[in-house]
């Protein structure tokens, strides 16, 4: 056994987030002490918080899978600062999740009624479509403070497609969430890792694409088409009564309603893609087991749903038609087919 230290990076925003959390996953089984250090957290100046719901998700992710490769590993949190960083980590339940032990007392958080700390829930499968429903609604009503909220507003209808996915594809023992609204800046974020089998492994259940599944970036183009799911496919008999049947939509209005209102990050295997109206489809490697999800959104623009919702909605039924027909569009032509907006994204594959 060996004692191993990392050093925090000074912030853990998406990037730096993705890069610390492969560290984590790489480091080798035999590590007795993993001692992780503080010191440079939030060190860049007095900005808006250097960390962020997803960084602390994929993090906590990172760490619980290194636990389970290594049952005896202990973690220790060293030269932790008095800081508001250290204490909306706190807050948000990061050192309590992922089980530190600490060299210091720290400072207690504030508390707000707009966040939703790291939180952990087991069995995704036996969920009920019910459950889903009210988790959703309540999570978006907590993150927002909207007491008029309904299931089919587009924040609670991202939150029932993301937790879909997780209980109808990932054969995940669990999930964790967490999620932040920052009133001033009208800008909500909502993080969601699962210890799944990630989307290659899930998408191969489907006969007609199994063959082109060659890695994780085909994978998640795939994903992200409407229309296209391990669970349903041409040929597949459907139950016309059943509202809940997989469509194959979601991660596809959830890619266009992002890229209208905000960013969206998706993660699997060893790949991960960013699209939003600033960066749209950017890639970053990954690594880490299952699926990660960041979705975060101008609530704001997310008002004016009704101006593009039906349009991307049309832009999933045509395509989902033509899948449904046996119709599998070519790799090469997907990337352009999810760059559909011009109004969203003007740049082309390079």
């Amino acid at each position: 056994m060996t004692d191993t230290m990392l050093s925090v990076p000074s912030d853990l925003k998406l990037t730096a987030a993705l890069n610390f959390a492969h560290q984590i996953a790489t480091l080798p089984d035999d590590v007795g002490t993993l001692i992780l250090n503080f010191e440079h957290l939030g060190e860049n100046g007095p900005f808006a918080l250097p960390i962020e719901p997803f960084g602390i998700v994929i993090t906590a992710h990172a760490i619980q899978d290194l636990r389970q490769r290594n049952p005896s590993l202990k973690i220790r949190a060293v030269e932790i600062p008095h800081s508001e960083v250290i204490s909306y980590a706190t807050h948000m339940g990061f050192f309590d999740q992922c089980g530190f032990e600490m060299d210091k007392p720290f400072g207690e958080a504030k508390g707000s009624p707009t966040y939703l700390p790291l939180t952990n829930v087991g069995a995704p499968a036996s969920m009920s479509h019910s459950d889903i429903e009210k988790l959703s609604l309540s999570l978006a009503m907590r993150l927002t403070q909207d007491e008029e909220m309904t299931i089919d507003t587009p924040l609670a209808y991202i939150l029932r497609e993301i937790i879909r996915n997780v209980k109808e594809h990932s054969n995940a023992s669990s999930f964790w969430y967490s999620a932040q609204y920052w009133k001033k800046r009208n800008i909500a974020e909502i993080a969601l890792v699962d210890n799944g089998i990630g989307l290659r492994a899930t998408l191969l259940d489907n006969p007609l694409i199994r063959d082109r599944i060659v890695d994780d970036g085909e994978a998640l183009k795939y994903a992200m088409m409407p229309g296209i799911s391990g669970k349903m496919y041409y040929g597949k008999k459907r139950d016309p009564d059943n509202r809940w049947e997989n469509s194959g939509f979601g991660l596809y209005m959830i890619y266009r309603i992002c890229g209208e209102t905000g960013n969206f990050f998706i993660g699997t295997g060893d790949t991960g893609i960013s699209h939003g109206a600033d960066k749209p489809h950017e890639g970053f490697k990954f690594g880490l087991r299952g699926v990660a999800l960041r979705v975060r959104i101008n609530i704001e623009k997310l008002a004016h749903y009704q101006e593009f919702f039906p349009r991307f909605l049309a832009d999933a039924e045509i395509k989902a038609a033509e899948v449904m027909k046996g119709q599998i569009p070519a790799t090469g032509s997907m990337s352009q087919m999810l760059k559909v907006d011009p109004t969203v994204n003007k740049k082309t594959d390079e």
